[in-house]
């Protein structure tokens, strides 16, 4: 009998409070489990470190750990060395002098750029050792100390990032840092060479800063300009007595290179951002110990904004009538320029002017263009000769021998371009051709004086067709001569075509053949799955828009690419204009099933047959053909919740499927290695992609990819978010750093190399962005509007190279919209492109996904497989059919490619080396519960002894008889506690992601 009701009354209502406080805990805990397991890890897993004889190893590794770190070392200074693009060297300015002395400027020497910010970020490790300073010494100069140490005690951030899009400089002028360090005196002893160090860095989540006014500019400055502090640097440094000016650029932005001529630079060597340790060979280069053999992946200009996509491009947000913007939610960008990106507009232009075509406008080429697309030079010097071209089974081969003609060792690079005829026909349909494309390269061996290699470089006749939106509505060749060349860049190929073509221009003859197309062409269906290719993206062409023509080149000069006004007036999609009609807005907010653009008939309705618990493993289909019916029968035996548990939690991860013993599968970010930003920790920390793409070396791709397949072995990595594929669109986009080119050939080729490497390692690699996902700003909520022609040849040109030539098997969607619809939600993309013309097996993984219910079914329905959450992202139901069947070939799809991967190592029906493991915050919430169960179960029985009333004297009988009721009140209190706990977590788990308790738990 209790005595004290009020004292009992509050005490419990305390531990109702304590219990429900764990509840919530553990339900948390629940929710982002995938979260936590990146963060605590593991405790008892296996790695290829330390699986036993016993285990089945099907990836094993060929390096202990001290020897991959010295293979990922020895990686990293070769790309660096061979990624370092020599621009420019005046009388042999470069190779320095050994024992040179050199005072090294600005504070980007101290900043150097290893990678940009955001999901590409990797650990640091012990690389600190490695800078500027460090990496002059080791090649054997003399550094002036004074300068570097006051540059390196007086650091300011240098801004940018993916989270503020602080883009400030902050360089000292050059009278500050004189005044600084104690007069010009200081530089005495020093002068032999006046290093300057220009850097600018770029960031996840933040595009670039087209004007520097809110960051310690003017209106008029962009980031990609010299700042008056950098350039009192070097309009001083000659006048002040050094011998040799020499400027590095630490960046994955084309900036603004007017400066090297106006301020008599002696040479300038172009260095990307490095990874950790690449720093390392620019002294060695500098010294001539290696010979730099870069070549651009990017134009660089005069004026940054004369870019024709610059037209159109940053924050630009849909109105009403009225004029009032819509929300956040509602911003768009249209690709107004259509094909005419990079060296397409500035060499096709130049080839119309050349050729005196009506409407170039004015245009001098060489007014625009500082350094062509491909371009840079080397030590040494090279001759080519014997240029043959032949075909044979629509197959292309150029031969050239390639001599080094020099005195010092080096490599060169064979670009090979093509010209299609541009003809009445494409003139009547709005077909545009550029004047060159880049359509192979092959790099050569270090040749040393004297020595000869022929290259051999292989294409497609198929590689020149070009695509029709509005006509025929798929890829054309017309009838003509097809020009091919080979050259040292996209200007030096175009000016052997010009030459050929009988203009009077710097071309070399002998470097030219063609290709003749006897009739016209039209190339309707895809050659690897011999689908039919027709338009998908007609809803993305937007019907109106005024999209750049070779027949009119003015229409840019005049501003006549941008929607910054008016309304069209036209049938079909007119959603390019910035007045945005209620139609568009609603088309924006739809999030269903329907709106994904899926075609109802391909929707399977029939009943689903789950859960027959037959023994069926996973194990048993490793090697099994994609279209083997035994998948079928595997997928029988998973349950529905299980399906919907791995599709809605998919972020770092697939999730274990214990019906049929999948293993779990982790997955990690990073283009530059493998990264998890949540938990900080890293393996290599490789270079960027831009700098590996200035290699023009696909083996060099190879390598990295393997080694990356390396860390993942060690690591119990399975799936790589990585490579990167989208394009350098403009130059001020944040990610291009993460990204290979403006170009989609060369970004092709060395994502192909990258994955088939590290797929060879069992892993999982997911290209991103999917697609046309090449502005950071308003990047989750932007719709992207571009006729199919673009689309097609190039913003999903990088994505088709890689899947058609390499074992690629996962692709990240993007977080824009294409046209109304977002990536992640869009048929035409995800499947009716990627999956039915292409031939897709691999997993469809979102970006990072926070939506829930109908929005999630658009996704299902357009093709994802996985959803990028730590979270619970249900569906709005998976009680209907097309819904499970939907499920159950997205599970296939994550199975299919699982079973090949490393995370099958150690599996013979049984577990896995990344789930053989206890996720480590499971042990801790458990202790957690099993603490708070004892100490409100202890906290009870005090409570209980406090309020009681005095009891009688009882026998021994009697008391033996009371305890033995308190031990089952004690037991009954705990069962009923665990059990109300368990219920709870698992009815609110059951909700989240749509199943009933009794499925939940039975299936």
């Amino acid at each position: 009998m209790i005595k004290n009701k009020k004292h009992f009354v509050v005490m419990n209502i305390i531990y109702a409070i304590i219990l429900v406080v764990v509840l919530i805990v553990n339900l948390i805990a629940n929710y982002w489990g995938q979260a936590l397991i990146q963060v605590f890890g593991y405790v008892g897993a296996k790695s290829v470190d330390n699986l036993t004889a016993g285990d089945s190893i099907y990836y094993a590794s060929a390096y202990n750990e001290e020897d991959l770190r010295k293979a990922q070392h020895d990686l990293a200074h070769r790309i660096a060395s061979e990624g370092s693009v020599l621009l420019r060297n005046e009388n042999s300015t470069l190779p320095l002098a050994s024992g040179a002395t050199v005072t090294v400027f600005n504070e980007a020497s101290t900043e150097w750029l290893i990678n940009g910010t955001g999901s590409s970020a990797v650990g640091t490790g012990d690389y600190v050792y490695v800078t500027v300073k460090w990496s002059l010494e080791q090649a054997g100069f003399q550094v002036n100390e004074t300068v570097w140490n006051w540059y390196r005690d007086n650091k300011i951030s240098r801004g940018g990032g993916s989270t503020n899009g602080d883009w400030s400089i902050n360089e000292a002028s050059w009278e500050t840092v004189t005044a600084a360090v104690g007069g010009e005196s200081v530089y005495d002893g020093y002068k032999d060479v006046a290093l300057v160090v220009i850097g600018r860095t770029g960031g996840e989540g933040s595009d670039l800063a087209t004007s520097m006014a809110k960051h310690g500019g003017t209106a008029e400055e962009s980031y990609l300009e010299l700042t008056p502090e950098e350039i009192s640097i070097l309009a001083a440094v000659k006048s002040a007595g050094f011998e040799k000016v020499v400027v590095v650029i630490n960046s994955a932005n084309p900036i603004e290179m007017g400066f090297l001529s106006e301020y008599n630079v002696d040479a300038c060597l172009w260095v990307g951002p490095t990874g950790a340790y690449g720093l390392e060979a620019l002294g060695h280069v500098l010294a001539g110990n290696e010979n730099p053999s870069g070549h651009m992946t990017d134009t660089l200009v005069y004026d940054i904004f004369s870019s024709a996509a610059m037209q159109n491009f940053g924050n630009t947000r849909y109105v009403n009538e009225s004029g009032v913007a819509y929300g956040n939610a509602y911003n768009y960008v249209t690709y107004n320029e259509g094909i005419y990106v990079g060296y397409r507009y500035y060499e096709t232009r130049y080839e119309d002017y050349v050729m005196g075509t009506a409407n170039v406008g004015d245009y001098v080429y060489g007014e625009e263009v500082a350094f062509p697309f491909g371009y840079g030079l080397s030590y040494t010097t090279f001759e080519w000769s014997n240029y043959q071209m032949s075909e044979s089974d629509g197959i292309i081969s150029v031969n050239v021998d390639v001599t080094n003609t020099g005195s010092v060792a080096g490599k060169d690079v064979v670009q090979v371009y093509f010209q299609s005829p541009y003809t009445d026909y494409d003139k009547a349909n709005a077909v545009e051709k550029a004047a060159v494309e880049l359509v192979a390269f092959a790099k050569t061996s270090q040749l040393a004086p004297g020595g000869t290699e022929t290259v051999t470089v292989t294409f497609s006749v198929a590689d020149m067709k070009a695509y029709d939106y509005t006509t025929a509505k798929t890829y054309i060749m017309d009838d003509g001569n097809y020009y091919i060349t080979a050259g040292t860049d996209s200007h030096n190929a175009l000016n052997n075509i010009l030459e050929t073509k009988g203009y009077s221009v710097e071309g070399t003859t002998s470097m030219v053949n063609t290709y003749t197309v006897d009739s016209f062409l039209t190339l309707n269906t895809d050659e690897a799955t011999g689908t039919a290719i027709t338009n998908q993206f007609d809803d993305v062409t937007a019907a109106g828009a005024n999209y750049l023509t070779r027949q009119n080149w003015a229409m840019m000069d005049n501003n006549g690419l941008s929607y910054s006004t008016g309304t069209v007036e036209v049938e079909g999609v007119t959603y390019p204009s910035r007045y945005a009609e209620s139609t568009l807005i609603a088309n924006i907010d739809t999030k269903n099933w329907e709106a994904s653009g899926r075609p109802a008939e391909v929707d399977n309705n029939n009943d689903i047959v789950v859960n027959q618990g037959k023994g069926l493993e996973l194990i048993t289909l490793m090697g099994v053909d994609y279209n083997d019916p035994r998948w079928e029968e595997l997928l029988e035996e998973v349950k529905i919740s299980e399906m919907h548990t791995m599709w809605n939690k998919g972020g770092y991860t697939t999730s274990v499927i214990e019906s049929i013993n999948k293993p779990i599968a982790a997955s990690t970010d990073g283009p530059a290695g493998l990264a998890m930003f949540m938990s900080g920790w890293g393996c290599f920390n490789y270079c960027t992609e831009y700098l590996l793409a200035c290699t023009w070396n696909d083996d060099l791709a190879y390598e990295m990819g393997e080694l990356v397949g390396e860390d993942a072995l060690h690591s119990n990595i399975v799936g790589w978010y990585a490579p990167a594929m989208n394009l350098h669109r403009t130059p001020f986009g944040g990610r291009c750093f993460e990204y290979f080119s403006e170009d989609p050939t060369l970004s092709g080729v060395l994502g192909s190399a990258i994955c088939d490497a590290a797929v060879s390692k069992g892993m999982i690699t997911y290209i991103k962005h999917f697609a046309l996902n090449d502005q950071d700003t308003n990047r989750n909520s932007i719709s992207t509007w571009a006729n199919e022609q673009s689309i097609r040849e190039l913003y999903l040109s990088p994505f088709e190279i890689t899947i058609k030539t390499s074992d690629c098997n996962g692709i990240m969607s993007s977080y824009n919209n294409i046209g109304y619809r977002t990536a992640k939600g869009c048929y035409a993309l995800l499947t009716a492109v990627l999956r039915n013309e292409w031939g897709f097996d691999g997993i469809v993984l979102t970006d990072l996904a926070t939506s829930s219910g109908e929005a999630n079914d658009m996704s299902l329905a357009a093709g994802v497989d996985l959803q990028l959450t730590t979270g619970i992202n249900s569906l709005s139901t998976t009680k209907e059919n097309r819904i499970r069947n939907a499920l159950a070939q997205a599970t296939k799809r994550v199975c299919y490619n699982v079973v090949s991967s490393s995370a099958m190592n150690g599996i013979v029906g049984g577990a896995g080396i990344v789930s053989s493991g206890t996720p480590t915050y499971i042990i801790m919430l458990a202790v957690l519960d099993v603490l708070a169960l004892a100490a409100l179960i202890f906290a009870e029985i005090l409570t209980l002894r406090k309020c009681r009333v005095e009891a009688p004297v009882l026998t021994d009988e009697q008391q033996k008889a009371r305890r033995k009721r308190n031990i089952i009140k004690i037991i009954v209190t705990i069962v009923i506690i665990a059990i109300v706990l368990v219920v709870a977590i698992m009815y609110i788990n059951s909700q989240m992601i749509g199943e009933s308790v009794f499925d939940f738990i039975f299936g």
